[in-house]
């Protein structure tokens, strides 16, 4: 059975981001990453429904150790694909990466202080095992295999055709169709212009949706956009902004750990809670898929260390800056 220091599992911008603080900062841990589907990218590579594009300003989507230096701030989905797979040409991450490597069971073993890993490989979904000292979760929260759909009164009747944006046909043609669009999240806002203007429109396009939305214009562009990057890695809060920012942090945390374990003899930390500590729930979203998923998500505390940051300087302070051994972590 293979085993590796480090196995990071998929491939989208946390895998590679993580790959490549991993490479840079902790080049003595070898690491390979390992995906499901066949094209990286991650969610950029999921979803290709009209207009897919960016909700982030995409100075903050790209991660602080390549820039996105495109002229255009919200960009389309196929830009950020090319970007994501760049990034791991020139880092020599796509290297490392094997395709079709489902994760399907993950046992740690704290007498081996180590992770068995299973995965099925291939279209055929052979068993394969390995084991690794460490294993970074990058797969996002999305269900690729099956997105969400409500069990709405008669949608079995209805004579039209159902389409969820998670797996869009590409052979769907709605030119000259009358077409209802249910939501108006971030998937909405870009389906809606996109399937009722251009070549192929259709010809009439209705949105519904639960509760308001406000939207406003804005350029797709900005000036001196090299500047904007760097000041929007230093200044963004992730209520605003990409969560890439958070997951460049964790990834540069991550490395400080390993490196302070390696050069301290250790081989793993426990976080140990106050059981008096009470655990709250980590969002306070409204959003169906938050509330949908509540009894599933952990918990968070009251203390600072316990409680999920929302703002990207107090993060950069405490994953970046703050001591690596604090009380609260036991290491062995």
């Amino acid at each position: 059975m293979d085993h590796v220091d480090v196995l990071i599992v998929g491939a989208g911008l946390s895998g590679i981001s993580a790959a490549s603080h991993l490479q840079h900062e902790c080049p003595a841990r070898p690491y390979v990453i390992r995906k499901a589907r066949e094209q990286l990218g991650g969610t950029w590579n999921l979803f290709r429904y009209p207009g897919v594009r960016s909700d982030s300003d995409l100075y903050t989507l790209g991660s602080r150790f390549r820039p996105w230096r495109n002229a255009k701030a919200i960009a389309d989905g196929p830009a950020i694909k090319a970007y994501i797979a760049d990034t791991a040409r020139e880092h020599g991450i796509d290297r490392r990466i094997r395709d079709q490597h489902r994760l399907v069971a993950a046992a740690w073993s704290s007498a081996d202080a180590r992770w068995t890993v299973t995965m099925e490989v291939g279209a055929e979904r052979r068993r394969e095992r390995m084991t690794c000292g460490v294993l970074n979760d990058c797969t996002g929260y999305s269900d690729y295999a099956q997105g969400y759909t409500p069990d709405w009164d008669g949608l079995s009747t209805f004579h039209g055709r159902v389409v969820h944006p998670q797996h869009w046909p590409a052979d769907l043609d709605y030119a000259g169709q009358r077409v209802l669009v249910i939501g108006s999240g971030a998937t909405a806002v870009t389906l809606v212009p996109a399937m009722a203007t251009g070549p192929g429109a259709a010809t009439h396009v209705t949105m519904r949706q639960r509760s308001p939305s406000y939207v406003a214009r804005c350029p797709r562009t900005r000036p001196s956009h090299a500047a904007v990057a760097c000041c929007c890695h230093r200044r963004a809060a992730h209520r605003n902004a990409s969560w890439t920012l958070k997951s460049d942090l964790i990834a540069q945390h991550v490395c400080r750990l390993l490196t302070f374990l390696g050069t301290r003899g250790y081989t793993r930390v426990t976080p140990r809670r106050d059981p008096a500590m009470p655990g709250t729930s980590v969002f306070a979203f409204t959003s169906g898929y938050v509330q949908r998923a509540q009894a599933q998500r952990p918990k968070q505390g009251t203390t600072a260390l316990w409680r999920l940051c929302q703002h990207h300087i107090e993060d950069l302070l405490m994953l970046r800056h703050a001591r690596v051994d604090h009380p609260a972590l036991e290491f062995t």
